[in-house]
């Protein structure tokens, strides 16, 4: 004996509160995140050995001729 099958409704998820979701928890990791910062950075820089201090050096331009003089 053949019994009639209901007719299934067709199934869909709702994205919304799904969406909702992830944005709170973007939200709360992106407050509750700790930042480190780097105040200072310690650099070891090369001194020159040899060589003339930028004021001694004379460039032929238009801007550098004033400061030649």
């Amino acid at each position: 004996m053949k019994f009639p099958r209901k007719p299934r409704e067709p199934v869909d998820i709702n994205l919304a509160p799904l969406i909702d979701v992830v944005f709170i928890l973007l939200l709360f990791f992106v407050v509750t995140t700790t930042f480190t910062r780097e105040t200072q950075l310690k650099v070891d820089l090369p001194e020159a050995v040899s060589g003339t201090p930028p004021w001694k050096l004379c460039v032929l331009s238009p801007v550098a001729i004033k400061a030649c003089q």
